[in-house]
């Protein structure tokens, strides 16, 4: 990744003026340091990071534990010393989730690129008078609704949609995306379709299945991964996809633990890679 401006190959001569074009610009990405992204996702699209031994990426924004939903919801008032989870990390989450600032966050933020996995929309949605909130297990460990009127809706399958409540999801997909493509173009974005895995390695090597209260719960999650993973590539065409989930499984010896999408580290080396081929 080291190469300079002045290390021209010898082929340079030989390539249309289009593609010198390109390798300036690959050059002087490199020349000038680390390829800035933001995630909203999950820790799956986060982990990939970890195995970046080019040293290529720098994360700026990372919003996790946050449904679509809930990001494009009104403010809620709260205190945050109301919040009494141990990890800095998580507090940001919560906190971000309630003041509703993660689409300002993306816009604002002078990344590149912008990957996006759906996996947080495995929660379900809280409500607190107007606003909707992400029902994660910050919010659940946090205690801050305890004393509030706290209402809990789902995402539910009727024929072959997703709704909540009373919208097809794709209405809010739109609207998150028409948010997001004022700041980036579909080019820019990527779509790192990711899905529960019904299987994992234990830590003696051997494969084996969830229990069957896990199976069952991964179905009615990735049948609601499917449709919304279906409504952003048709709300963003152009995006990038990577869909490599199905080639792995979990990971009992995972750093997280073991959950169905803490996959094997060779999920993870293999997406940086495509990473690495997609920039270039």
């Amino acid at each position: 990744m080291g190469v300079g401006t002045n290390a021209l190959p010898t082929t340079i001569l030989q390539r249309s003026s289009r593609d010198i074009n390109k390798i300036y610009e690959i050059m002087k990405k490199r020349s000038l340091g680390k390829t800035k992204l933001n995630i909203f996702g999950s820790c799956v699209t986060r982990d990939i990071m970890e195995y970046d031994y080019r040293k290529v990426f720098c994360i700026n924004e990372y919003i996790a534990r946050q449904s679509i939903i809930s990001s494009l919801s009104v403010p809620v008032e709260f205190d945050e010393n109301d919040i009494k989870l141990d990890s800095t990390f998580q507090t940001k989450q919560l906190e971000s989730d309630l003041k509703k600032n993660a689409l300002a966050r993306l816009e604002n933020s002078d990344a590149e690129y912008l990957i996006i996995d759906l996996i947080e929309e495995r929660f379900k949605i809280g409500k607190v008078a107007k606003s909707y909130i992400t029902f994660s297990n910050e919010l659940w460990q946090s205690d801050i609704f305890k004393n509030m009127n706290l209402k809990i809706y789902e995402k539910k399958k009727r024929g072959q949609r997703i709704y909540f409540r009373y919208k097809d999801i794709q209405v809010y997909v739109n609207k998150f995306f028409d948010c997001l493509l004022k700041k980036y173009s579909q080019n820019r974005i990527i779509i790192h379709e990711v899905y529960l895995s019904d299987y994992f390695i234990d830590k003696t090597g051997e494969k084996k299945i969830f229990p069957n209260n896990y199976v069952i719960y991964n179905h009615k999650i990735n049948s609601i991964l499917a449709y919304m993973y279906g409504c952003t590539k048709k709300r963003i065409p152009y995006a990038n996809v990577l869909s490599i989930s199905s080639k792995y499984i979990a990971d009992e010896k995972h750093k997280w633990g073991l959950a169905p999408m803490h996959f094997q580290e060779e999920y993870y080396k293999e997406a940086v890679n495509w990473l690495y081929d997609f920039l270039e």
